[in-house]
């Protein structure tokens, strides 16, 4: 009986990951069912004091468990709890996913590799729709990427998450091929596989994919060729990784429009001008503002569901050009600060950088350049108070967790 309800969690945790996933690109709604199962499946099986022992016991993830357990608590001097109830649900994955991720009875590496497999392939799914569509109307969609907009792309048309979540199968299959776990033409397909998503970043445009993949994606590839001596690869590689932007800027229409951009709003803001919709100089000014929403809010905090009034008041009284629906704040730190004051930096600082040297993630080349990607995005981006951000990161984190307790087949 008991070997029969042990199976019957398992499938039910496997179930609720790929609806997670699948949810992810396509369905809000399935995204929560999936969350809610796996949290459901978590405290209705054998074994809660244990789990919530290992969850206990790993400093990092009860660390990470403040940055929703903060904004909860912010709703004792929040006036607007409307917004301070929204804020707070989204972050609610960063508590319940360790716990309800931290074990699960049968599962092992094949089980790993298949859902590892689907994930991949539901991202392939979403890159042919993306470049479907773009196909369909290529000359719109080029005059499109000089005004700050990119080619359609699923996870709910939010661009910047689907490139994260590209960049993190990159360092999925970088991670399993450095321990050997796939035969050849598995390694083979999936080799494919990472390409196809390499080519794609390039041209989507989305500053984040290129920041992955040059900063995090690239170097980790390389330093893996350098480790098994495979120097002609990694000269090849290097030679990708200098040519690609140059020839990319010369020939592919979204990739100099979209540099052409960049380079555009640059010039404007780094001169103190700003001008109605450009993304970077919009980001540089609710920096501005989240700077003095926390100044003048340094113990305490504003509140999580007072954020947003505080930043449009500012706008109100420094720039008139950001609407109130488009008030945002481009930084995790600072979100941090304006809701639950000086404790809400330090703890969340403490939270990012706890995971860089706790077991397991430490141990593995992979796995801290996956946090290092989420802290640079943390820099410019709000992605924990977005649901599908507030799902990705401790779901990624979770996930190399699982990857890790694995037996290498080769150490990396």
């Amino acid at each position: 009986m008991m070997q029969y309800r042990a199976i019957v969690h398992l499938y039910i945790f496997m179930l609720s990951v790929a609806a997670a996933l699948t949810g992810f690109l396509y369905s809000r709604n399935l995204l929560s069912i999936g969350m809610i199962g796996l949290v459901l499946n978590a405290f209705s099986q054998p074994g809660l004091g244990e789990r919530l022992r290992l969850w206990w016991n790993n400093r990092a993830l009860v660390l990470l468990a403040t940055a929703f357990l903060l904004p909860l608590l912010s709703g004792a001097w929040s006036e607007n709890t409307d917004d301070w109830w929204h804020a707070t649900q989204i972050r609610i994955p960063l508590l319940v996913l360790p716990i309800a991720m931290i074990r699960q009875e049968g599962f092992a590496r094949r089980h790993l590799l298949l859902l590892s497999w689907c994930w991949m392939l539901l991202l392939l799914s979403g890159v042919l729709w993306s470049l479907l569509q773009y196909l369909q109307n290529p000359a719109v969609f080029n005059q499109a990427y000089q005004v700050a907009k990119v080619m359609p792309t699923p996870a709910h048309a939010d661009y910047i998450r689907f490139s994260m979540a590209l960049v993190l199968a990159l360092l999925l299959w970088l991670h399993v091929e450095w321990r050997g776990w796939l035969p050849d033409r598995a390694r083979w397909w999936m080799r494919l596989l990472a390409a196809v998503f390499v080519v794609y970043l390039h041209l989507l445009g989305s500053k984040t994919g290129w920041l992955g993949m040059y900063g995090v994606v690239f170097p980790v590839a390389l330093y893996m060729l350098w480790r098994r001596k495979q120097r002609t690869a990694a000269a090849a590689l290097m030679a990708v990784v200098l040519l690609t932007p140059w020839l990319g800027y010369r020939y592919v229409p979204t990739i100099h429009n979209r540099i052409g951009y960049i380079r555009y709003d640059f010039n404007l803001y780094s001169q103190n001008v700003f001008v109605k919709g450009l993304s970077d100089g919009n980001r540089v000014l609710s920096w501005k503002a989240g700077w003095q929403v926390f100044r003048d809010n340094w113990l305490t905090g504003a509140g999580f569901g007072d954020i947003m009034p505080a930043l449009a008041a500012w706008h109100r009284n420094h720039n008139t050009l950001v609407e109130n629906s488009e008030v945002f704040l481009g930084n995790e730190w600072l979100m941090m600060a304006c809701g639950a004051g000086i404790a809400g930096f330090l703890l969340f600082t403490f939270a990012v950088l706890a995971l860089f040297v706790a077991t397991p993630w430490r141990r593995s080349l992979h796995a801290v350049a996956m946090l290092l990607f989420f802290l640079f995005t943390f820099l410019y981006e709000n992605t924990l108070s977005i649901q599908l951000g507030a799902f990705l990161y401790p779901f990624a984190i979770m996930w190399w967790y699982r990857l890790l307790q694995e037996p290498p087949a080769m150490e990396g």
